[in-house]
């Protein structure tokens, strides 16, 4: 069959294969470029020593636990930090102080189900609130705080842990 086209028919014809033809090699790239490579995120706990030694966190690392690394600190009565726990039904409420500067207030939960907490640090009658965290158990959440040793009671300083209504406290620390 013999067809006849116009100048105006042939051009439009030819401005459609041209279009197609470039849009074929870019829509073949882009799955390309949407597959370049899959990325990984790894973790690591890890825990820094006043020594400035990093030690990695978990099974068959340089430590089995956070937990485990205090309780071996406090047996060997280490470090230059005041530090307190104080055990609750499901976890332990945490705080440390260093060189009166900085107070961290750590909850580990052990068991029981999620809870929202803000973490605090209370020093000098005023208290400083970290935002609001989900934790659930075999989970960890806390807040560092700037402390000071001015003032008075040398600086002394209460971690805090607010769910909901109730706030749980662990013994006041000196600032060290």
């Amino acid at each position: 069959m013999n067809r006849k086209f116009s100048v105006n028919s042939r051009f439009k014809k030819a401005l459609i294969v041209a279009a197609v033809s470039m849009a074929l090699p870019i829509s073949s790239t882009v799955p390309a470029i949407a597959q370049e490579s899959p990325k990984t995120v790894y973790e690591q706990e890890i825990i820094i020593t006043n020594e400035h030694e990093i030690l990695e966190v978990g099974k068959d690392k340089d430590v089995e636990s956070v937990e485990e690394f205090v309780r071996q600190q406090r047996k060997n009565n280490l470090g230059s930090k005041a530090r307190y726990e104080a055990f609750l039904t499901n976890g332990t409420l945490r705080i440390d102080t260093l060189k009166c500067q900085w107070a961290s207030v750590d909850y580990f939960k052990h068991s029981g189900s999620t809870i929202s907490a803000k973490f605090g640090a209370r020093q000098y009658n005023k208290n400083q609130w970290s935002n609001s965290q989900r934790i659930s158990a075999g989970g960890r959440g806390g807040g560092t705080f700037k402390i000071s040793s001015k003032g008075p009671g040398s600086g002394s300083v209460q971690g805090l842990m607010r769910v909901g209504s109730d706030t749980f406290k662990t013994k006041i620390v000196p600032c060290k």
